[in-house]
């Protein structure tokens, strides 16, 4: 991950220009975070004219049925009231059904703040020493905190120069940058604050370096180059099928890989460092590093920047487990089953792509199936129901964990099935607050800081 702050254009939540979801039926309507106003009138007769009684906020829900006045909802609320179904004049500034949107709707990232240059990339010596207390190169420091001050300024000045609609559009822009600042980045409010006040460069992150007591362990990522390959181990961990045929497969070649140290980067070096990366998780304390992972993966990142990608790294380990000297490892990788997708303009409908692409993958059987989802930046509702249309798997099958990205960071986070509920990683700062979630929880968050669906990975139900 990089601190590149390329910002979605307004974070405005389009939705189909057609009425298709309008009809006689109650239901679940709210009002997408995204929608430029934050907040929706409510008001005691379908008329512009009639007098205000309520508001609905972003993102929250409500009971609502076409009114006999055209392009207006009747809310179920007591007293009775009404909501205009569109803004005037702007077709995406509207109430929604909470089913599912017609079509996903692409978005677009703002270009206004040119990425900082990666951290250099020090000499690694395979993750023994305690990576996670050393600081990052001060330019590299220097650099990402200008990023983030630069960009405050640049939508504070904006902001303050608007008049009228685009004034509120861009005040919730800029309110918008400062969530995703403190939710995904880490950066705290007393960092935000300085940096929108007078362009005080905020340094790094104030993330936190160790596991709160209760919290699950999470990943160190010191450098902020090591988040892709931190989310797929937590997601292998937490699988209970890959977890057991994995410890498994150790207990015949740990002892001879251990001592037998195997070419950097090769399919061995990639075996023995999620080995390693093992040998942590059942330690049970302290920080977990990647560092071992970056090394021996090394050949699927980005050579000028360290920078890798989840979906690689999981073909990677599976190429390298196939080709292993030892017949349990052999057996482990034949567990693993990857097909990719096709971006749609429809959200994909997971029973149809199992039986489409099973028998072309090889998807039945797997221990662990992993689903390639290569859309470009979507929109709030379209990454929200990317995220439900995730959650669904056939008999004998359920969703174990979600890799999402942040484009406008290049960082990957990771939600993981524990005991019937979701928890979230993020290796640039523990968020206690969003801990055993739902999957509608899940998507509501995702959809909120933009953490857009990347690998959803399927594993055998329990």
């Amino acid at each position: 991950m990089g601190l590149c702050l390329n910002r979605p254009a307004a974070a405005v939540a389009h939705q189909d220009d057609s009425d298709s979801d309008l009809d006689e039926a109650e239901a679940d309507y709210w009002l997408p975070r995204g929608s430029v106003y934050g907040s929706w009138r409510l008001r005691e007769k379908p008329d512009l004219a009639s007098e205000v009684i309520g508001v609905v906020s972003e993102g929250e829900r409500f009971r609502a049925v076409p009114a006999e006045v055209g392009g207006w909802l009747e809310v179920r609320r007591e007293p009775p009231c009404y909501a205009r179904r569109r803004d005037r004049g702007e077709r995406r500034l509207r109430l929604v059904a909470c089913a599912r949107p017609a079509r996903l709707r692409p978005r677009v990232l703002e270009e206004d703040v040119a990425p900082p240059a990666p951290p250099a990339s020090p000499g690694t010596d395979g993750g023994d020493d305690d990576d996670a207390a050393a600081p990052a190169p001060a330019a590299a420091d220097d650099k990402d905190g200008a990023a983030v001050a630069s960009l405050l300024q640049a939508r504070k000045v904006a902001f303050e120069a608007a008049t009228g609609a685009t004034r509120v559009r861009l005040g919730f822009r800029l309110e918008a940058t400062r969530r995703q600042l403190a939710g995904v980045a880490g950066f705290s409010e007393e960092q935000i604050d300085r940096a929108f006040e007078d362009g005080t460069a905020p340094g790094r992150p104030k993330a936190c370096r160790e596991t709160p007591p209760g919290f699950p362990r999470g990943f160190a990522n010191a450098r902020a180059r090591t988040c892709w390959l931190s989310a797929l181990a937590q997601a292998l961990w937490h699988d209970p099928g890959f977890r057991a045929a994995f410890d498994a497969a150790l207990a015949t070649t740990e002892t001879r890989e251990a001592t037998k140290p195997p070419p950097p980067r090769s399919p061995a070096a990639k075996v023995d460092a999620l080995r390693r990366c093992w040998a942590a998780f059942h330690q049970n304390e302290g920080i977990l590093k990647a560092d071992a992972l970056a090394e021996a993966f090394g050949d699927v990142a980005d050579p000028a920047n360290g920078y890798g990608d989840a979906s690689e790294a999981y073909c990677a380990l599976r190429s390298a487990l196939d080709v292993s000297d030892s017949p349990a490892m052999r057996e482990c990788g034949a567990g693993l089953r990857y097909a990719p997708l096709m971006a749609s303009k429809q959200a994909p409908a997971f029973a149809d792509v199992w039986s489409e692409l099973g028998p072309v993958f090889d998807l039945e059987g797997g221990t662990l199936v992993a689903f390639d989802l290569p859309w470009p930046p979507l929109d709030v509702p379209s990454v929200r129901a990317l995220v439900l249309a995730c959650g669904e798997a056939p008999d004998g099958y359920a969703l174990s964990s979600l890799i999402c990205y942040h484009h406008s960071t290049r960082h990957y986070v990771v939600f993981v099935r524990v005991d019937g509920s979701f928890l979230y990683f993020n290796d640039l700062h523990h968020d206690a607050a969003h801990q055993h979630l739902s999957l509608e929880a899940v998507s509501a968050l995702c959809g909120d800081r933009f953490l857009q669906p990347r690998l959803a990975l399927h594993g055998r139900a329990v």
